[in-house]
């Protein structure tokens, strides 16, 4: 039976508080809050417990809000109406509040009282009382119980059921009773070592006690039930269940969720948009080797960036996704970062030196780095156009848009009389500042 309120000392009282909580002093005796969400605030970050919109206690936070950027109370976190502000931070149950159990039917108040049991062939889940679903587990089993609250069979003949073949075999002489460590089931001597209480079964598995499944589908749109059953599926193309049982597109970087022969990648459309991530089916070439089409990969993405060739390439959102010896680097105008394919990536280097390993390598600025790298190095010279890649121009330049579209810059010293130079005489002949920490600008018209 559900418990009722009108049993708890202090229902009364707070009955009296009118229309609304806050009218009252908190149980500890406290002053009502004072700031509300919305009002003007002077000290910013600071929070202090409050009064949110909705009329419920609330930790507040002074920052700056609206388009006019004034400081004012913003709601950081909002109580339930079992809960008071304390500390200027957190929400804590209130034990003499008369709403311990407003949204609940069952199990636990929060405060060491209960909110109700619940009937028969019911399980009290997240405080409301929900169907239990048993299969029952008998396999080989002759007799014992079956985890559902029945019996797999009954022995005849003197017989008695034996643990944990649960067969039915000839009793020992003399019998001894064995229940060590047993809650329910068959004693081995015709007896039993006990029954279960409501809600609980009889596991045949070491005959103790346990509740049934119970399914739960709380916050999810497909997937498991946790009993065998599903919450749904997803019915939007290109959607998938995830671990957490949302619905969403495939994942890229882990390659799954893909049906068998498919794998996970972007495509264009016929607009030159990216699109996905979406399935496509998989072809045979492997990360780095040559490629000739979007379907050519078995992973990943076929794509050119400035080296000879296409190639496959491997989708990242860090550095560690890539896996010693690459870099995860963002593309120009891209909605996905893929790992590069340089056998000496995470080589650093100096811009104005241009010293790489490998000698189809050079110094680039990598903003997925942080620094200057060695990459593969482009092919495009100083002045012609590039597309937002570093190393798509060759050793020596770099892509760069300042005051001009996409082109390739030569990379100079900005120390004063220090090699490399711009051409005084050329297109670009000033040295704009680039990386500081190595003196290193490039040249540009101004």
């Amino acid at each position: 039976m559900r418990m009722s309120m009108g049993s708890r000392g202090t229902a009364v009282a707070l009955a009296a508080c009118a229309i609304w909580l806050f009218s009252c002093s908190n149980g500890g005796g406290s002053a009502a809050p004072e700031a509300k969400s919305g009002e003007a605030c002077e000290e910013e970050a600071k929070t202090q417990c409050g009064v949110a919109a909705s009329d419920t206690e609330a930790v507040l936070i002074c920052v700056a809000a609206g388009t006019e950027s004034k400081l004012k109370w913003t709601e950081q976190k909002v109580c339930t109406r079992y809960q008071e502000c304390e500390n200027a931070s957190e929400c804590v149950v209130d034990c003499t509040s008369g709403y311990l159990c407003d949204d609940r039917e069952c199990g636990d108040d929060n405060c060491g009282g209960s909110c109700g049991e619940c009937p028969d062939g019911l399980q009290c889940l997240g405080g409301h009382c929900t169907e239990v679903v048993c299969d029952p587990a008998c396999g080989d089993a002759h007799c014992g119980p079956d985890g559902c609250g029945g019996e797999c069979g009954e022995c005849s003949g003197g017989q008695v059921c034996t643990f944990p073949t649960l067969q039915c075999v000839g009793p020992p002489e003399p019998c001894a009773p064995v229940c060590k460590d047993r809650e329910c089931g068959p004693n081995e001597c015709g007896g039993s070592c006990g029954t279960c209480g409501q809600n609980l079964f009889c596991s045949p598995a070491d005959l103790t006690c346990k509740p049934p499944c119970v399914p739960d589908c709380t916050g999810k749109q497909c997937g498991d039930d946790g009993c065998g059953g599903s919450c749904g599926g997803c019915a939007e193309a290109n959607e998938f269940c995830h671990d957490d049982g949302t619905c969403g597109p495939c994942d890229p970087i882990s390659n799954t969720l893909c049906p068998p022969g498919q794998y996970c990648t972007y495509a264009q459309d016929e607009g030159g948009a990216t699109t996905g991530p979406l399935c496509e089916e998989a072809g045979t070439q492997k990360y780095g080797e040559p490629c000739g089409g979007q379907d050519a990969c078995a992973e990943g993405i076929c794509i050119s960036l400035g080296e000879t060739g296409s190639a496959c390439y491997q989708f990242c959102q860090e550095h560690s996704d890539c896996g010693e010896g690459k870099q995860c680097i963002e593309l120009q105008n891209a909605t996905y970062q893929v790992c590069n394919t340089g056998a000496a990536a995470q080589e650093k280097c100096n811009l104005l030196e241009q010293k790489c390993t490998l000698e189809e390598e050079a110094c680039y600025f990598d903003d997925g780095a942080g620094e200057p790298i060695c990459l593969p190095a482009g092919a495009a010279l100083e002045g012609e156009k590039c597309s937002g890649q570093p190393n798509d121009c060759a050793a020596g330049l770099t892509c760069a848009s300042y005051s001009t579209s996409w082109t390739c810059h030569k990379f100079c010293n900005t120390l004063k009389g220090q090699e490399p130079t711009c051409d005084p005489d050329g297109g670009f002949p000033k040295c704009a500042n680039y990386y500081a920490k190595q003196h290193a600008g490039f040249c540009n018209k101004e």
